[in-house]
């Protein structure tokens, strides 16, 4: 082959590896969450430049998350100690986008925190990726959260071309999805939906309550007749 051919040759493939994506962590694949999927969060700011990053997703039902595989068995991550729901994401800023991502925050309205429920980061896990710099529930004035949010300020940076850890919360209470927000360097923020707590209604915890009732009265009855 002649020399030219050899040195754009490697040119293209050297090109390649660093503009393939990143995207395609466990949690896409991993067979221990109820849910999972992906997001891409897209916005441009005042200077044309854009923030354009996939957020992947997971959920899984209590005692799932700790005996992950895919994960490396994180059960010492999990801060319910595996007694709560675990939603799990993970931010790839690759999309094409010009602008590091700063924060990442999922609407969790309406969630009760309950003793064991907390917010944190998975560092161990084999999908590494960069730690957030700082993790909390935002409370309204009357003291009840309303997002669970991640962000990624100087030194932990999360610019084009990286992608973050396991990003985390617990609660009680399964999913569905409710609004989520991502900003970037900038003055950029993209909307989005990902998986969150939803609560259930009083009524459908009265009928759950009763429908446990029945059928324990039942099984009584049938004891009698035995």
């Amino acid at each position: 082959m002649h020399p030219r051919i050899m040195r754009l040759t490697y040119a293209l493939a050297v090109l390649a590896v660093v503009a393939a994506p990143v995207e395609g962590g466990a949690l896409l694949t991993d067979a221990n969450a109820s849910l999972s999927g992906s997001k891409l969060f897209s916005g441009t700011n005042i200077l044309g430049q854009t923030l354009k990053a996939n957020v992947e997703y997971a959920v899984y039902a209590p005692g799932m998350f700790g005996t992950s595989a895919a994960l490396g068995l994180p059960a010492a991550v999990d801060p319910s100690s595996g007694t709560e729901y675990v939603y799990a994401y993970e931010i790839f800023n690759n999309i094409g986008g010009q602008l590091r991502v700063t924060a990442l925050s999922v609407n969790v309205q309406g969630l009760v925190i309950s003793a064991l429920t907390n917010i944190t980061h998975a560092p161990g896990t084999p999908e590494l990726g960069l730690a957030p710099s700082s993790w909390n529930f935002v409370l309204d004035p009357g003291g009840d959260p309303t997002n669970a949010k991640w962000s990624f300020n100087s030194p932990n940076l999360l610019n084009t071309g990286l992608h973050s850890d396991i990003l985390l919360f617990t609660s009680p209470f399964g999913p569905t999805m409710l609004n989520a927000a991502m900003t970037g360097g900038s003055a950029s923020n993209a909307s989005g939906s990902l998986p969150s707590p939803v609560v259930p209604e009083p009524s459908t915890l009265v009928l759950s309550g009763l429908g446990v009732a029945g059928l324990a009265a039942a099984g009584y009855r049938r004891r009698r007749k035995v």
